[in-house]
């Protein structure tokens, strides 16, 4: 699991949904969730997870339901026979993709790339509360 530091910036809840707004090196993602209602507070410091293989990439102009998007660097790709393994800086943080390799053979992704880190609201977690 990929974890990153983030800043609760919103809470909306909604019978016994809650969605979760944080701040992610600047940039705006949102977890859904339906255990979250009361944990957390505006202006927590959390640190927030997502598995590598729940995060899709963008190469170029894309249209998406994805809630989540962050634009991304690629530092290093390791290629396996039908795998490869992105690791995304986004700010100063990192962020590991795993993708199909015939995907990305076909977007033509290569390192040193700017792409577009794509996952849905249901693929964050909250995996520790209150840092400083």
């Amino acid at each position: 699991m990929t974890l990153l530091h983030a800043d609760v910036v919103r809470i909306v809840s909604c019978e016994h949904l809650t969605l979760v707004y944080f701040n992610i090196e600047g940039e705006e993602a949102v977890m859904m969730s339906l255990e979250m209602a009361g944990r957390l507070r505006e202006g927590d410091r959390v640190v927030v997870g997502v598995k590598p293989t729940d995060i899709a990439l963008a190469h170029g102009a894309c249209e998406t339901t994805c809630a989540n998007r962050l634009p991304s660097l690629v530092e290093t790709i390791e290629k396996g026979a039908l795998l490869s393994r992105l690791v995304l800086k986004v700010g100063t943080s990192a962020l590991e993709a795993v993708v199909l390799r015939s995907r990305l053979e076909e977007l033509g992704i290569a390192e040193g790339d700017e792409v577009t880190a794509l996952f849905g609201a249901s693929a964050l977690s909250v995996v520790e509360f209150s840092i400083d």
